[in-house]
């Protein structure tokens, strides 16, 4: 089947003078659209910095490109992991035409053509002059010779035949489109059960991920219960849930940290420097993967100076095991 931008026929008629309109069946945002004119180019994926942003957890962050380009519009894979499907076959390229359906992720999107009031302008007005020659050539033959009139029937009748004619291929056209829209419309709601189902596993998944991050929590154990809601977030960025308590672990983190430098002052301060050694090693284990951190960067300078003052040798305090 050939497949291109439908076109009008009308030499009054230019292409700039229409635009696609993209409207979501599925989603959140189902029955919102947007248009895309001449010369524009769309991004769609999960980025909020995209073009068209979806909140779809099987859209890649820049998933699909939709550009007007020498008349037609285009969408473009960009190289996402599940690809975009166009009339139910996967493409990596292809032309957008009216009734079209586009998936991407799980997300359906279905394709309009419309046109602007000025376009059609200058055929209504060129149909509103044929519509007064008609009139008035009716009135100039309504004195003309009977054989004229027999003959004006006969044009009549032919006329009529012709619109019969095609008024049948309208109808069989409108009956196909239809059981398109059908089927489309099935496909669409088989995605949106395995959308339905999938999401219930993924927020059984965060859930039972949260639940155990605030037992290591309870426990002070801040670093696995970090692990456990960045894991959480991973599954769903917009879980409100797990942000908050991966807030409460950096809290108990930073509580830990305070605790061990004041202790560490507070030996220092009575001249006990084996003791604040001690609380700054604390610090040094506890912050060992993030070796960049300003807590572990001070700690590690309150070592060496501890070694200088008490004569050690300079890396004789070693707060991790080899």
């Amino acid at each position: 089947m050939n497949r291109g931008l439908q076109k009008i026929h009308s030499p009054n008629l230019k292409k700039s003078r229409h635009f696609f309109r993209l409207t979501f069946l599925t989603g959140v945002r189902r029955g919102q659209s947007f248009t895309i004119k001449e010369g524009q180019r769309k991004i769609v994926g999960r980025d909020p910095k995209c073009d068209i942003p979806l909140n779809d957890s099987k859209t890649s962050r820049n998933h699909a490109e939709l550009v007007w380009l020498n008349g037609e519009l285009l969408v473009t894979d960009l190289k996402s992991q599940n690809g975009i499907i166009l009339n139910d076959r996967k493409v990596i390229q292809d032309k957008l035409t009216k009734h079209d359906r586009l998936i991407v992720g799980h997300t359906i999107f279905r394709i309009d053509i419309e046109y602007t009031a000025e376009s059609l302008q200058p055929f209504e007005s060129s149909f509103s002059q044929g519509m007064t020659s008609i009139k008035s050539k009716v009135r100039k033959k309504s004195i003309i010779p009977l054989l004229s009139g027999v003959m004006i029937l006969i044009v009549g009748l032919m006329i009529l035949t012709e619109e019969s004619s095609e008024e049948v291929k309208v109808v069989k056209t409108r009956k196909k489109i239809t059981r398109k829209i059908s089927n489309q419309e099935s496909l669409s709601k088989k995605i949106n059960l395995e959308t339905r189902s999938q999401n219930k596993k993924m927020n059984s998944k965060v859930l039972s991920l949260i639940q155990q991050g605030r037992r290591e929590l309870r426990e002070g154990n801040y670093f696995r219960a970090l692990s456990e809601f960045n894991a959480a977030l991973d599954e769903n960025p917009a879980d409100s849930q797990a942000r908050f308590y991966k807030k409460k672990a950096y809290e108990g983190i930073e509580s830990l940290v305070t605790k061990y430098n004041i202790e560490a002052q507070r030996n220092l301060a009575t001249i006990n420097a084996e003791r604040a050694l001690v609380s700054y090693c604390a610090i040094i284990r506890l912050l060992q993967e993030y070796p960049k951190n300003v807590r572990y960067v001070q700690a590690m300078k309150n070592i060496k100076k501890i070694e200088k003052e008490q004569g050690y040798e300079l890396g004789e305090v070693r707060c991790l095991q080899n």
